[in-house]
């Protein structure tokens, strides 16, 4: 854990991201395209929703382009399981397995001379092996977003404090969690939350509730402390919730969100 990030803005501003949702490797690349045209502060690649049966050296191969076409906006790989709210019909060591082969895959294609990589990967802590995958990922030069996402509901502030300091003991270098709240409550719990989280300052963070009562969460998270929140850039959302980056821009100007 660095306590800075690559992927967020040198200049402690929210980090605007946008993700590909796209099933095709064209898709993806156009969609990055229009999210670096759009603004965004990172692109991430949801490979997971690429077509067909998962293939290591496909998503390697494709996180190195996004790699180049984007630079310097940084990219973040992604290979979001089922359980996570993903399409990644991998369970329990199968992703993780996974996982290391599209890391081996990348340093395959950099050993090769191949232009452009991802500037970091997304780890799920609650797979098996996420340790490991955080050594692997950073003995390859990327950083490391340890992520918990509950599509059904807000785990207690105790469950929430617990994920941020394991996240911090393994190593990230960013921490994210993103959850579904029931109402308004749940949302201010998530809140207090990551404020508390962030004046012990073990790590960045970035925190989000899911959904329409979450909406609040997107736009007033940087007040709290969290420093990333994802939007639309003319394709669809990669989870409930995310608002065009047109919209969330201006909303955060209007509202003074750092």
């Amino acid at each position: 854990m660095t306590g800075t990030s690559r992927l967020l803005r040198a200049d402690g501003r929210m980090t605007v991201a946008v993700a590909t949702t796209g099933a095709t490797e064209q898709d993806c690349l156009d969609q990055a395209r229009r999210a670096c045209e759009a603004g965004a502060d990172l692109v991430e690649l949801r490979a997971d929703l690429l077509d067909g049966e998962p293939d290591a050296g496909r998503t390697a191969r494709l996180a190195a382009r996004l790699g180049a076409d984007c630079a310097p906006v940084p990219v973040l790989l992604t290979v979001r399981s089922c359980a996570e709210g993903g399409a990644a019909e991998l369970e329990g060591r199968a992703w993780s397995e996974h996982l290391a082969r599209v890391l081996d895959a990348l340093d395959s294609l950099d050993e090769a001379g191949t232009a452009g990589r991802p500037a970091a990967v997304d780890v799920e802590i609650e797979r098996p092996g996420a340790a490991g995958l955080v050594d692997l990922a950073h003995r390859a030069g990327l950083e490391v977003v340890l992520s918990f996402h509950d599509v059904a509901a807000t785990p207690p502030d105790e469950a929430l404090h617990e994920l941020l300091e394991r996240m911090s003991r393994l190593g990230a270098d960013l921490a994210k969690i993103a959850v579904m709240p029931a109402g308004p409550a749940d949302v201010a719990r998530l809140l207090g939350v990551t404020a508390t989280a962030h004046e012990a300052r073990e790590v960045p963070l970035a925190t989000m509730a899911m959904g329409e009562a979450g909406a609040v969460s997107r736009l007033a998270a940087g007040v709290f402390g969290s420093r990333l929140v994802f939007a639309t850039a003319g394709g669809a959302p990669s989870a409930p919730g995310q608002p065009p980056i047109e919209d969330l821009r201006h909303a955060m100007a209007l509202l003074g969100t750092p």
